[in-house]
């Protein structure tokens, strides 16, 4: 929020001087000033993200729940300054109408990945970087380790089927508030040897990190969220890296409900988690396959350019800005 001030008084000083066209926004605390100050008295078009909704990742989280309606009001207001409107899941846009916003001036437009950056690499290099046993299995996660992940359901999952796998590891990379309670879960299941901490990765290093992975994770916490929908960064990452996906089936990502790179577990299916995870796990031709079909995906859906076309469509932009 603070950022948001800083960011002002810069844009501030590009729009009195001409430079600037659009400002596109992801929303947080404060970032109803850009649509307030600069949608009412200047030709600027104003693009507001909204990523996340803020009130349940608050309460989710469990401190200063207090501030949950206050900052349900900061994000209705954001949005309803702005020019335009883009939730990256149908349940945001749902809370923002619900809330007053006008239903026009807001579109659905899920996230992307840089898929130049991110692309397959070969297994075995990678897992020699980060000093990893060629003949592991890993089940991978990569992201914020935050409440609503649903990591707390993984590792009663992963403990199930280490005591069928000797093989089996849990690779998890980032970080968050929930990395000490998760360590603590780890080691009361008894599988602290059996989880691997790669801690923050370097942007450059995500290719690498991935190509670690035989079955890439993306838990949701039965709570805000499932409810809510999700579009996760770490979703199309993995497209991207060519990866086999197990979700938790949500509001939003369901909708790939039937593509060969991705399976489906009820959030909080500790059984249903752990057939599917069994079953992908021991085709590994099945494994490469499923990687070869994220990658194209990807290439075709989530791209930067991709993308980035969605959001400048319908925009009065400027001939010399057209998509």
């Amino acid at each position: 929020s603070l950022n948001t001030l800083v960011q002002l008084w810069i844009v501030l000083r590009m729009v009195l001087a001409g430079e600037v066209d659009v400002i596109y926004v992801r929303s947080a605390s404060l970032t109803f000033l850009f649509g307030l100050l600069f949608r009412g008295w200047t030709r600027v078009l104003v693009v507001s993200e909204h990523h996340g909704w803020l009130a349940a990742e608050r309460r989710i989280s469990g401190r200063y729940a207090w501030l949950a309606p206050l900052e349900r009001w900061l994000q209705l207001l954001d949005a309803r300054f702005a020019s335009r409107v883009r939730t990256v899941v149908p349940g945001i846009r749902q809370h923002l109408t619900a809330g007053g916003v006008n239903a026009e001036r807001v579109v659905v437009i899920g996230n992307a990945a840089d898929t130049e950056a991110i692309r397959p690499l070969p297994r075995n290099p990678a897992l020699a970087k980060f000093g990893l046993d060629p003949d592991g299995v890993y089940l991978g996660f990569l992201g914020s380790l935050t409440p609503w992940q649903g990591l707390d359901d993984v590792l009663p999952a992963v403990a199930q089927l280490a005591a069928r796998d000797p093989r089996i590891r849990l690779l998890l990379c980032g970080e968050g508030p929930c990395r000490a309670t998760l360590t603590a879960q780890a080691q009361a299941l008894g599988i602290a040897d059996r989880v691997v901490w790669l801690g923050r990765v370097a942007h450059d290093q995500v290719a690498q990190v991935l190509a670690c992975f035989d079955l890439a994770l993306l838990p949701t916490h039965v709570g805000a969220y499932a409810e809510i929908g999700r579009s996760p960064l770490k979703l199309r990452e993995y497209a991207a890296a060519g990866r086999a996906v197990l979700a938790a089936e949500i509001d939003a990502i369901d909708s790939l409900v039937g593509q060969p790179w991705i399976e489906f577990y009820r959030p909080g299916d500790l059984e249903g988690f752990c057939a599917t995870a069994t079953r992908l796990l021991t085709d590994r031709a099945a494994l490469e396959r499923a990687g070869r079909a994220a990658r194209d995906y990807a290439e075709s859906h989530y791209a930067w350019p991709v993308i980035a076309r969605s959001i400048l469509a319908g925009l009065p932009l400027p001939a010399r800005v057209g998509p």
